[in-house]
């Protein structure tokens, strides 16, 4: 008996390629380690912090708890450079914190053990990072970097990484090399010596023993196309093609965000509706020499930063975003975030910032309208992974003007379901509420 389950928000699926699941051919070196999952509880995760207030461990970890019972099977955390490495400025040496790797190895644990998988973002490039830590001119990105420099980043990875392997051996770990390089413009100057970290770092971990996934940087979507004198995207993975990184490394991420902050640039609702992302990632998907990783993707629900960030957009964009990551054969789609930021949490400077309001929980784990149907989408799913291209018609109804979409999953058994959705808005739909969609259907065949 067919079974139909109708969610409470609409869904963007992309266009499917090398397998829709990320089996795409790609050559590995003995070295790499790709991840392999193909569930789509095992592709799909979400992110939530590790520093202040959960840094503490019990913290930290009843908000991976929360994650798991939405049904998360990955979560990313940042492991803190400043907090590990001890830089001496005046005499250029460092020595690391033991009691902080400690730290960090139980934050993963906390992790591994609800079943989830670390994704461990080691932050270089971006302005998290400590301005007082290499002090160079560039002080808030700490480039260029020296010979010293490069080491002290690459024992901080290798110690880590190298710990939680000999405390939870076997288990898989996810490691990015990086935070959005491509957020400085002025990174085109020193895109060498983040070349040379990210070769040193991975070199180092794996030569005394490391094992893990290793990922580049996490490069904007929302930046494909901004001036030539920035790193977008197609050109950061070429430049890290070319300097033989994808020897060395096991994938590249994106931040797969829609454009909505061009918004006077491009009047159509669908180029910053999630659908107005398909074509572009999907090329860039494709050419890339390593499969790709989306490690952030995610709307925020700040509605009086940006009058289109509502919590019903961001309810209607949430599983949409991470569909069509699954669709366009992402190894993994990380839903960025799991737990708001608020204003008692971060400095001042972030209480107007949509930044803080990603979450699907808010600052205290209760949940948001966005959390229910991603519970739902996972209940649903669970054991089910992608089972043929995305099916896009044009609907006719409306003039050729809007697409119906159709993606189906199947679960080991042979058992099969259905997604199926139309991109038309609703009645009174205007250009700053485009994300709401009448509500898509999942059934079984």
């Amino acid at each position: 008996m067919n079974r139909l389950t109708t969610l409470l928000i609409p869904v963007l699926i992309a266009t499917c390629l090398a397998g829709c699941s990320g089996d795409g051919a790609r050559p590995s070196t003995s070295n790499q380690q790709p991840f392999t999952a193909r569930e789509v509880q095992q592709k799909v995760g979400t992110q939530t912090f590790s520093r202040s207030p959960q840094y503490e461990i019990a913290d930290f970890g009843r908000a991976v708890t929360a994650g798991k019972n939405l049904g998360f099977g990955l979560m990313r955390f940042d492991v803190s450079f400043g907090d590990i490495v001890k830089w001496n400025q005046a005499t250029q040496s460092f020595t690391l914190s033991s009691q902080d790797i400690q730290h960090a190895t139980a934050l993963a644990g906390e992790v591994i053990n609800k079943g989830m998988t670390p994704v461990m973002v080691f932050p270089t490039v971006h302005d998290s990072m400590p301005d007082t830590i290499f002090g160079q001119p560039d002080k808030q990105w700490g480039w260029p970097t020296t010979a010293k420099t490069r080491q002290a980043y690459s024992q901080y990875v290798s110690a880590v990484v190298r710990n939680i392997n000999g405390r939870f051996p076997g288990v898989r770990l996810i490691v990015q090399v990086g935070n959005e390089p491509t957020s400085n413009q002025e990174f085109d100057r020193y895109k060498v010596h983040y070349a040379d970290l990210v070769r040193e770092a991975v070199q180092t971990t794996r030569n005394e023993g490391g094992k893990a996934t290793f990922l580049s940087a996490g490069v904007g979507t929302h930046d494909l196309e901004i001036p030539p004198t920035w790193i977008n995207p197609a050109r950061f993975f070429d430049f890290l093609t070319s300097q033989g990184l994808h020897q060395v490394l096991d994938g590249y991420a994106i931040h797969s965000y829609n454009p909505s902050h061009r918004r006077p640039k491009f009047e159509n609702n669908s180029y910053y509706a999630p659908e107005g992302m398909i074509d572009e990632i999907s090329n860039l998907i494709n050419k890339t020499p390593l499969p790709v990783y989306i490690t952030e993707t995610g709307y925020s629900s700040l509605s009086y930063v940006d009058p289109a960030a509502t919590e019903a957009n961001q309810t209607n964009y949430q599983i949409r975003s991470v569909l069509s990551g699954l669709a366009m054969g992402a190894e993994i789609v990380i839903l960025y975030e799991l737990v708001d930021r608020t204003a008692s949490q971060f400095q001042n400077a972030y209480s107007d910032n949509r930044e803080r309001a990603f979450g699907l929980l808010d600052g205290g784990l209760q949940p948001k309208p966005s959390a229910e149907p991603v519970r739902e989408f996972f209940r649903e799913l669970t054991g089910y992974q992608v089972d043929g291209p995305l099916r896009k018609t044009a609907d006719i109804r409306w003039g050729n003007e809007y697409f119906l979409y159709e993606l189906r999953f199947r679960n080991a058994a042979g058992a099969r379901k259905t997604v199926t959705w139309t991109d038309r808005p609703f009645e009174g739909d205007s250009q700053f509420q485009p994300l709401f969609r009448p509500r898509p259907t999942i059934r079984s065949l």
